[in-house]
């Protein structure tokens, strides 16, 4: 902070009225105190207002502190204090607060210095940098500004900043141009198509949506949901299941493909096609997209189709989603299977780090297969509790878990406290060397 010495000398020097010898002082004062530059903005905001002179200098004396910060973080890695991250955060921070009342050349010029600093060594301050270049343009002429520095460092990044900027300013023709010369991924042609349907020409967006499905390189989702929503108001059936063939070969978007076809065909009482794309749907989920489909599957088909889709489904189900199986098991009330299936499971984890617990499905099969559900439980405490040691004791407590998991069953399902009892003296007797374990067992009672 300021001591009063030097708050002194610099409020004196902020009451002078000569904004030229002002404007030296300034400089001289800022390079000589740490906090100074903050506190000479807001004492000469007050005193002088906003000339362009004033502010001009404050905000180039913050960027140019800012830069020497931005450049010296690129020896943090060897051996440099962190805190020129710091410091250029800081100063161009505060080199934003000072835009206003700058002049435009200024303007201009910090938009040409920053983009230059940025392709020489940003130092991982990419993104400020370009805020704070957005910030210093206030018209057309500094936007027009930033895309010439831009253009002079081509490459794919700087091409789509020029499109965003041409969209800002509206510059139509010339954002189209830019942007029909450069269809490679998805995104262009997905920004091609954005830009057709905000000006009302939907046959120019649906055929630029066709090619980047065809041609598009990455993921077509956007491309495929905007088609799918076209097609479909349009009832162009063969046009949606083009859709899903595109989507099938590039392996994108293909659940959500199917699943809008089956809607599309349910709605229009076509029990065929709806049951091809719901099955289709159901061979394309993954992950929780498998939780709830077995049972939209029997809701839809006849029980004549069900029967002949659902050993094959319940397969699929069963090699995408384990829990999600298991469920379905357990709804279809095959709670043998479902209990042999985890115990299978539970044999093939032969590695303690790639082990899977299914107890929420195990508790579901207690009330049914008590003494299987508890001695599954057991296999899980004992080795857990064999693999405690050293760094690995909190192993101990997750054994606990399953021992407390067991003694519910002992006395709320067998009713018979008194096995419990001996089971935990007998495993407490038989890892006694175990001492962290025995206390954290203390909660199990006796």
């Amino acid at each position: 902070m300021l001591n009063k010495d030097k708050k002194k000398v610099l409020n004196a020097i902020l009451k002078d009225k000569s904004i030229d010898w002002l404007r030296d002082e300034v400089i001289r004062l800022c390079t000589a105190l740490p906090d100074g530059l903050e506190l000479v903005t807001q004492d000469a905001a007050r005193t002088f207002g906003r000339t362009s002179l004033l502010a001009d200098t404050l905000l180039t004396e913050s960027w140019e502190r800012a830069a020497d910060a931005i450049r010296a973080a690129d020896d943090y890695y060897r051996g440099n204090d962190d805190d020129v991250y710091d410091d250029g955060y800081y100063y161009l921070d505060l080199a934003k607060k000072q835009i206003k009342g700058a002049s435009q050349k200024t303007r201009q010029q910090l938009i040409c210095l920053s983009i230059e600093l940025d392709a020489q060594n940003s130092a991982g301050f990419t993104d400020e940098l370009w805020d704070f270049c957005c910030a210093l343009c206030k018209d057309e002429q500094d936007w027009r500004s930033l895309i010439r520095e831009l253009e002079s460092h081509p490459d794919e990044y700087n091409r789509r900043r020029i499109l965003e900027i041409l969209r800002k300013i509206k510059d139509d023709d010339s954002f189209e141009a830019l942007q029909l010369k450069n269809l490679n991924g998805a995104h262009d042609y997905l920004r091609l198509v954005q830009f057709y349907r905000s000006k009302r020409k939907e046959k120019l967006a649906l055929e630029y949506a066709r090619r980047g499905m065809q041609s598009g390189e990455g993921r077509v989702d956007d491309l495929a949901h905007y088609l799918l929503v076209s097609y479909a108001k349009t009832h162009a059936t063969a046009d949606l299941e083009w859709v899903m063939k595109i989507c099938e070969e590039r392996e994108s978007y293909c659940f959500q493909a199917a699943d809008a076809l089956f809607s599309y065909f349910d709605l229009d009482h076509d029990y065929a096609k709806a049951k091809k794309y719901l099955l289709k749907k159901a061979d394309h989920a993954r992950g929780h997209e498998v939780v709830g489909l077995y049972e939209q599957v029997k809701g839809f088909l006849t029980s004549e189709d069900f029967k002949e889709e659902e050993r094959s489904l319940l397969t699929s189900v069963r090699v995408k989603d384990f829990d999600a199986y298991l469920e379905v098991l357990i709804q279809r009330k095959d709670y043998r299977e479902a209990l042999d299936a985890i115990k299978l499971q539970a044999h093939k984890s032969i590695h303690w780090y790639s082990r899977k617990d299914y107890s929420e499905a195990a508790d579901k099969l207690a009330r049914y297969y008590p003494e299987e559900v508890i001695e599954y439980y057991f296999s899980f405490a004992i080795w857990l509790i064999e693999k405690g040691a050293g760094r690995h004791r909190k192993n101990y407590e997750s054994a606990v878990e399953y021992l407390q998991r067991a003694k519910r069953i002992y006395l709320k399902v067998l009713k018979d406290p008194l096995r419990w009892v001996n089971k935990l003296e007998e495993i407490r007797a038989h890892y006694q060397g175990k001492r962290a374990f025995i206390e954290v067992s203390r909660m199990l009672g006796n």
